[in-house]
This record gives structure tokens, sequence and C-alpha cells, in this order.
């Protein structure tokens, strides 16, 4: 199949080019003139057309001048829309969120909450993990290969707590995939495993 456009087609293509100062290219020429420009530095006007481009404004916007400045604050000085203030925001959040007592209310509250649940000494772990001969009890992996995580029997979100009967090691992949289950795993004798 031939080329669409007959003669009088082409010749008005031609002329809308010139007059919007455009002239056909083939696609050898655009890549000449590409590989030119290639790993050149870009001028400073160059730049800065390409940015006003990308943000989408076609010529070069001055910045305000203080005069303007001032005239646009005093025009928003009696704007005050009603219906946009206090619980009718759609921000609104009981005006608590930037009250600091409420905010320091609330990291007492968690601070409580935390330590009602115990402390986990690092003795205790070790102990932990030395009753179970440094191996996960769900996948029987030693700890040289993989690191061993605590995991709560009973999870914190279920009610449990950092009570040394409610703890156990297990390796991260192990413990990520019990996930929120409430699930304790035997004890396991090295001998049977090695």
């Amino acid at each position: 199949m031939g080329n669409p456009h007959t003669e009088e087609s082409r010749a008005k293509l031609r002329e809308a080019w010139k007059r919007r100062r455009l002239t056909p290219v083939s696609a050898e020429t655009r890549l000449k003139q590409s590989l030119v420009r290639k790993g050149k530095p870009k001028s400073a006007e160059w730049r800065r057309k390409i940015g006003l481009t990308k943000i989408g404004k076609t010529h070069f916007q001055p910045p305000c001048s203080e005069a303007h400045k001032q005239a646009i604050s005093c025009a928003n000085v009696g704007r005050v829309r009603v219906d946009m203030q206090g619980d009718k925001n759609p921000k609104w959040k009981d005006g608590r969120s930037k009250d600091i007592n409420h905010l320091r209310l609330l990291r007492r509250l968690h601070k409580h909450k935390r330590r009602g649940l115990g402390e986990i000494h690092s003795e205790l772990w070790e102990n932990l993990k030395s009753r179970y001969s440094f191996t996960c009890p769900a996948c029987a992996r030693s700890e040289p290969q993989i690191t061993l995580t605590i995991d709560h029997i009973i999870p914190i979100s279920k009610g449990g707590t950092n009570d040394p009967g409610n703890l156990q090691p297990l390796c991260r992949s192990c413990n990520s995939r019990k996930m929120t289950m409430v699930k304790r795993y035997p004890l396991i004798n090295v001998a049977l495993v090695a």
C-alpha cells in the first residue's frame, strides 16, 4: 500500500508546516541532530524553557512584586469561610490533635500499658534460648543459620503479656508465619534432630 496522501494534500501539509515554522525532518536527520547535542552541557536558557514546559508554563512568568503580594494578602483579610470552621472542617479531629496536654496523656497511657505487660531482660532471653537449645522449635534450625526472635504464644493483640511463660524463641520466618495464632511449640530434643 502506497502513501495515502495525494500531491495536493502534501502541498497543504507543507504550507501548514511553513506557517508553524516546522519543516518535515526524516528519522535519520533527527538521529544526527540528537547525536550532535549528546554529551554537551545545556545552556541555562534551554534548561529554563524545558523546566517551564514541564510544569505547564509556556512562557516565563516573573515572580510577584512585594506590592502585589501585599495586595493579595489585604484582599484575603476579610475572607473567613464559616462553613469550614471547627467541626465542619473535614480535617477536624475534635480539637485534640495539636493539644500538647492530650499528646502527653496518650504517651503516658501507652507507657503504662507497655509497663503492665512486663519487661523482657537480656538474661531472661538468653535463658529462654538456651532452654530451647538455640533452635527454632517450629522448623528445627539452629541459631548460626537463623536469627531467633521473641514470639508471644498468646499475642499481645489478644491479651498476652511479656511473662516468661508466654514467650518462646522462633526464627523470623516462622514468627511471621505464625502471625496472631495462639500456638505453643514443644521443646526440641537436640539429640533426635542431629
